[in-house]
């Protein structure tokens, strides 16, 4: 995986058989109650008709246009429990972007980036989603705002066989939502909240589920701080993470790499998939930076499938000589290869609208 700088936070003319690129968002209430994800896809590898047709594509030696396979996905959480989620999968007719900045649309789901004159990015995201399962609608508008980053010593020239880059746009921002949950017999029900607000980009030029290895994300903030910490490469459940980063203000104050990691709560599986595992990390010292412990403890499995899981988790950060921070964030489980099995496509279907 390169890490790439802000400046590559736009969609890529990617035009190879089975590329993809989704801009990420996702925010937890201050106390805890509300949380959002909304993700915007150009090329769906988490898409059963996208995956199947690109491994088509690549056998039979044809081009398949990512532009053809787009999507929207909106997830609202509610005190530990999914309360609504919506993925609509569209050819490129309802996508729009200009290739040069972080806006994009999506029907009726759009995302306009501004700097801001001080420093950092404003990102409004306009909702208006709906899932007929569901018998649900969600309609309002979600304003995030990124401090200024400095996050250089991160960003490393790309290999001329790299496959999956990673833009780490607004690690530690802000946001406010105000929506409406339309749900039938219901009516109407206007929510707004406040919070902390992550944004990221990946995007890669063969199909996800061909990458080797499985994926072990998370973050969380504390106050003015932010941790976040990954695995793509090795994987889960081989407990050792490829980057553990402590920030402030958006400046890095603590970095590490291949870290080990021990778990200190049984492990439960759903799908196969291992889940609601605590960790411990004891620390690994860098050069110049201060010993980090972490320990993460999930609190509630909000989503879950046949290739992926996520939870909201509680974070605690230890630094010697400092008081231990703790606070809730957002984890994530992802088994890509599971995205190439035949008989979990089906399974994927159905949490998913596609609209021709």
């Amino acid at each position: 995986m390169t890490i790439l700088p802000e400046s590559d936070d736009h969609f890529h003319q990617l035009s190879q058989a089975g590329a993809y690129e989704w801009s990420y968002f996702d925010g937890l209430s201050d106390d805890g109650e509300w949380g959002f994800v909304a993700i915007w896809f150009r090329g769906v590898p988490m898409s059963p008709w996208y995956s199947a047709a690109a491994d088509r594509a690549l056998r039979r030696g044809e081009p398949l246009d990512p532009l053809r396979h787009c999507a929207f996905n909106f997830s609202l959480y509610h005190r530990g429990r999914r309360i609504y989620f919506a993925l609509h999968e569209r050819g490129g007719e309802t996508f729009s972007t200009d290739y040069r900045t972080a806006d994009v649309s999506f029907g009726g789901n759009a995302m306009y980036a501004n700097a801001i004159p001080a420093g950092g990015t404003y990102y409004g995201l306009s909702v208006d989603t709906e899932f007929p399962r569901q018998g649900s609608r969600v309609v309002g508008e979600i304003a995030i705002r990124s401090e200024r980053q400095e996050l250089s010593q991160l960003f490393q020239p790309s290999c001329p066989d790299e496959q999956h880059f990673w833009v780490p746009a607004a690690l530690a921002g802000s946001f406010t939502a105000n929506l409406g949950l339309w749900r039938f017999a219901r009516g109407t029900q206007r929510i707004s909240f406040s919070g902390r607000a992550y944004h990221d980009r990946n995007f890669g030029t063969v199909p996800l589920h061909h990458l080797p290895g499985n994926w072990l994300w998370g973050r969380a903030h504390f106050g003015e701080r932010t941790v976040l910490y990954f695995d793509v490469a090795r994987g889960f459940p081989k407990h050792q993470f490829q980057r553990l980063l402590l920030l402030e203000k958006g400046n890095i104050l603590a970095e590490s790499s291949s870290i080990e990691v021990a778990q200190t709560t049984q492990q439960k599986s759903a799908w196969g998939i291992g889940h609601a595992g605590g960790f411990d990390v004891a620390g690994n010292p860098v050069a110049g930076n201060p010993d980090v412990g972490l320990t993460i403890a999930p609190r509630w499995r909000v989503d879950s499938g046949p290739f992926y899981h996520r939870s909201i988790q509680s974070i605690a950060v230890r630094q010697p000589g400092a008081q231990t921070m703790a606070g809730l964030g957002i984890g994530e489980v992802l088994r890509p290869g599971r995205l190439g099995v035949g008989w979990i496509r089906p399974f994927i279907k159905f949490r998913a609208k596609k609209s021709q």
